[in-house]
């Protein structure tokens, strides 16, 4: 580690550069970007998902957030690497540490690619009052990332319209019809789930994303892709140029946009989120509109009826999954040696027994005892902990189908528990409740709502270093923007037909954790003359361990609401369900 830093320092050095920032991020500023790109990983060995580095000739700093802060002091324990954890509002931010730690007239260096416009135009408002110059245009991380990993590549499958319910030039009429609102005559959208949406394709490659690396520009006439061809996707790429999209290289957009600036009569929409900073700098020329999110974003947040349908279909897919292993785990933990990796195994075989089921919509979190306290624990970077018949595993995951996405977690007693698991168990519960329960003003945002879900937890002060809510995508990407129930202040107004988990949890390091977690989906409740109200429709079905139940803590109408929604769990699932596993179910869902 300090040899690739050492090497990256001379190259510094030799570029006249004084502080260097590393991201994770590919040009399309995707959250689970491909291997190729993760920059951070490879200078600093963390593999959480949010991270950022900067690298001084003093100093080597990585920031993320509150689900990583103890993965990262594991994973960095034995560098010299300073961990800042950007859920404090108090930690110094590191475009703050770049002004005070880089010189008068210095120069800051970093891949333009892979930083989005708005970290930059944020940073150079700050670095303008020491002269600080920035340079865009090298990557250091290049030039000693020896045998770097190849970008993949996936075969595309058409998502069908029996699953998604509009049709392409459906969408791009919605589209066209939110740019007219902003007088713009040109959109350029970067975001790959976006346009994985927009085209109604997905491809299937390793990892959980199904997006590929392209850009697209649609105009008042045109729909402009940039991709690359290849012989295994010719097929669904000719079905796109049939429908009259226009099929460019992915590299020429560079050449495109350059041509673009002679003429200046567009009015072009952008995500400054979304828009990497070296193509901002080609289209900035032009008369520039910043969306606060992507039209599409927008667009694919609400789900379709159709959508909504199969998203229940996918639930129920899923939920049937995990009860065969759930009840494996817990008949079988006497009798057989099992890891955390063999849960996810025997969960994902369990799911891909479907014929729609395509993928594990993320990395599945088998956490067990004091693992479980790692929010975003990965078996996979760890050696895997064997369970025993004690304590409690955390199972977070979920899967992708044709009919949709699903998230949801459970955590599982394995025998013998202590009464403060049991206690926490149940404050979770009655957090996770809360929301599911709360009625809602038209409008509300989903910070107005966080406070709701976090009340019973921190009446014992607790509480979880993560969103209590994010959105879930369609056969697309986990976390879906821009609705999202969390601390942090956001602007986006909770709307009928959106997904969103509902994951309360509690963290006690070196101890366990525990996360309830299911999908709910915003549906109208009542119009009073105070207004319209909306109300959550939860939508995947699985039991809460009775075993970790500490009935005292709970209240008449919370347990109505338990034993209500463990009558729907076993009787939507127990028509899917061998006899043996539909009396294990009946167990688990009886009546408190």
């Amino acid at each position: 580690m300090e040899n690739k830093i050492s090497k990256l320092r001379e190259l510094m050095k030799k570029n006249f550069i004084d502080t260097y920032i590393i991201t994770k991020f590919d040009p399309h500023q995707s959250e689970y970007a491909d291997e190729y790109f993760n920059s951070v990983k490879f200078i600093s060995g963390f593999t959480g998902s949010n991270a950022i580095v900067v690298i001084t000739m003093e100093k080597e700093c990585l920031w993320t957030d509150g689900r990583y802060t103890l993965q990262a002091s594991e994973q960095l324990k034995n560098t010299n690497f300073e961990i800042f954890n950007i859920s404090n509002s108090e930690t110094e931010d590191f475009k703050e540490f770049i002004f005070n730690n880089t010189k008068n007239n210095g120069t800051v260096g970093f891949d333009g690619k892979t930083v989005s416009f708005n970290e930059i135009n944020k940073l150079k408002t700050l670095i303008q009052k020491k002269n600080i110059k920035l340079k865009s245009d090298i990557d250091l991380i290049n030039e000693i990332w020896e045998n770097r990993p190849p970008i993949s590549s996936g075969k595309f499958i058409k998502h069908d319209t029996n699953f998604c319910g509009e049709t392409l030039l459906d969408k791009l009429k919605c589209v066209r019809i939110k740019m007219k609102n902003y007088r713009a005559n040109m959109y350029i959208i970067s975001s790959l789930d976006d346009i994985a949406w927009l085209l109604n394709i997905r491809s299937i490659k390793k990892n959980s994303s199904f997006s590929f690396y392209c850009y697209t520009i649609i105009t008042n006439t045109d729909c402009i892709i940039f991709i690359d061809e290849n012989n295994d996707n010719k097929d669904i790429l000719n079905e796109l140029k049939n429908q009259n999209i226009i099929i460019k290289p992915y590299s020429s957009i560079e050449n495109y946009l350059n041509n673009l600036n002679l003429d200046t009569n567009h009015t072009i929409l952008i995500d400054s989120n979304k828009t990497n900073y070296t193509l901002y700098n080609l289209i900035s020329k032009s008369q520039l509109i910043f969306l606060p999110y992507d039209i599409t974003s927008s667009l694919k947040s609400i789900k379709n009826t159709t959508e909504i349908k199969n998203i229940k279909i996918a639930n129920i897919k899923y939920a049937i999954a995990l009860i065969k292993t759930i009840k494996y785990i817990k008949e079988s933990i006497n009798d057989f040696k099992m890891t955390e990796l063999d849960v996810e195994e025997i969960l994902i075989n369990n799911a891909k027994k479907d014929e729609n089921y395509l993928c594990q919509s993320f990395n599945t979190i088998s956490a067990y005892n004091e693992n479980g306290a790692i929010i975003h624990y990965d078996v996979h970077q760890n050696i895997p902990k064997t369970l025993k018949p004690e304590g409690l595993l955390l199972l977070d995951s979920g899967a992708n189908y044709l009919e949709g996405t699903t998230d949801i977690t459970r955590t599982i007693s394995l025998g013998n528990v202590t009464q403060e698991m049991k206690d926490c168990y149940t404050l979770v519960l009655k957090s996770h409740i809360a929301l599911s329960q709360v009625k809602f003003l038209k409008s509300t945002t989903g910070s107005n709502l966080d406070a709701i879900a976090r009340y019973n937890l921190w009446q014992y002060g607790l509480d979880y270093k993560h969103g209590t809510s994010h959105g879930i995508g369609f056969c697309l990407n986990v976390h879906e923007g821009p609705q999202r129930i969390a601390f942090k202040a956001n602007d986006t107004e909770l709307e009928v037909g959106m997904l969103l988990s509902n994951e309360p949890g509690v963290y006690l390091k070196d101890k366990f954790g525990i996360r309830l977690e299911n999908s709910i989906l915003i549906k109208d409740y009542m119009k009073t003359e105070s207004g319209t109200f909306l109300q959550f429709e939860t939508v995947s079905y699985i039991p809460f361990d009775r075993d970790m139940l500490n009935l005292n803590l709970l209240d008449k109408k919370e347990i109505e609401w338990l034993n209500n929604y463990h009558k729907i769990t076993f009787e939507l699932l127990s028509p899917y369900l061998s006899s043996e596993e539909k009396d294990w179910l009946y167990i688990q869902t009886k009546q408190l």
